[in-house]
């Protein structure tokens, strides 16, 4: 994703498990979450991780 919250990459196995997900990034709860934070920031720079 880049800082506006429009997905830029995804690998084969995420576009297969979530074929939808450029459309609802910003419905999507994880990736809202992501987006405040990174927008919340002092840092250039952003690492998140999700464990599933």
């Amino acid at each position: 994703m880049d800082y506006e919250g429009n997905v830029t990459y995804l690998n084969p196995a995420a576009s297969l498990k979530f074929p939808r997900l450029r459309e609802i990034v910003k419905e999507h709860v994880i990736l809202v979450e992501l987006l405040h934070a990174v927008a919340n920031q002092k840092d250039k720079s952003f690492v998140g991780e999700v464990e599933v």
